[in-house]
């Protein structure tokens, strides 16, 4: 029988984890960590298996439009915003993983589809990697390596999906479901992200299962929410990634 293992947990302090981005081929996550009213961004890298921080709050030299793009040969290629006004105006910033230092600036240029393991968005990074890591045929040389990943569906609030899992949720959790429900099944458990209101406060919670309906685990991600997130959990082979309060990432281990 599958159960859950807590096997790190990392909470930041200066501000609000923004995008999360596991790093291919290897047990690293890059936590883009922004700070609205300062307008500062800082990257940390953590080893969550080794239970290890190997960038802790790093400032590049552009603090606040910059965001991780890629991962290649051991180099984090980071997109750099010239201009506030016109997103087209970018170039991107080659900094060594290992040794933090900046080896190049090129013109950008979008990633060949299928090759990408990193956007400037979460939802199109963990969308484009589903469908790269299903995919068949052979690594171009120099592109990035490839790793299993999956994200879960996303059901909104009154398609037929939605209300499936949404009468299991109120059965199983007593509440209400609403605005949109993520669900994946996935290593023999499912996994299901959901909302709902507790004496007006909106809360997100995240919900395992095995396939026979015993829980596993139940863990609020959020309180007193203002509005509705996606992608609020993702699974790296058998491991679980998601995060709490936008300030703590916690990884399961699925045994």
């Amino acid at each position: 029988m599958s159960y859950l293992e807590s096997i790190f947990s990392h909470t930041v302090s200066n501000g609000k984890i923004w995008k999360i981005f596991p790093l291919p081929d290897k047990t690293q996550v890059l936590l883009e960590v922004r700070e609205a009213a300062e307008r500062k961004v800082s990257f940390t890298v953590v080893d969550y298996v080794q239970d290890k921080i190997l960038w802790n709050n790093v400032l590049l030299e552009e603090p606040w439009w910059v965001t991780l793009y890629t991962c290649r040969n051991q180099v984090l290629e980071f997109i750099h915003y010239l201009d506030a006004e016109n997103p087209g105006q970018k170039v991107v910033v080659g900094i060594d993983l290992n040794t933090k230092k900046k080896l190049w600036v090129r013109e950008f240029e979008k990633i060949e589809k299928g090759n990408s393991v990193g956007f400037a968005t979460q939802k199109d990074y963990l969308g484009e990697q589903e469908r790269h890591f299903r995919s068949e045929g052979k690594k171009k040389e120099g592109s990035p390596e490839i790793f299993r990943m999956s994200n879960p569906f996303h059901y909104q609030e009154n398609t037929p999906e939605f209300k499936t899992v949404a009468r299991f949720i109120q059965l199983k959790k007593n509440v209400v479901a609403v605005g949109n429900i993520e669900y994946l099944e996935k290593n023999g458990l499912i996994f299901v992200g959901y909302y709902y209101y507790n004496e007006g406060c909106l809360i997100n919670n995240l919900l395992v299962l095995l396939e026979n309906g015993k829980e596993l685990t139940s863990r609020i991600l959020g309180e007193d929410l203002k509005g509705f997130g996606s992608d609020t959990f993702f699974l790296v082979e058998d491991y679980l990634f998601f995060v709490k309060n936008k300030t703590t990432f916690e990884v399961l281990f699925i045994a």
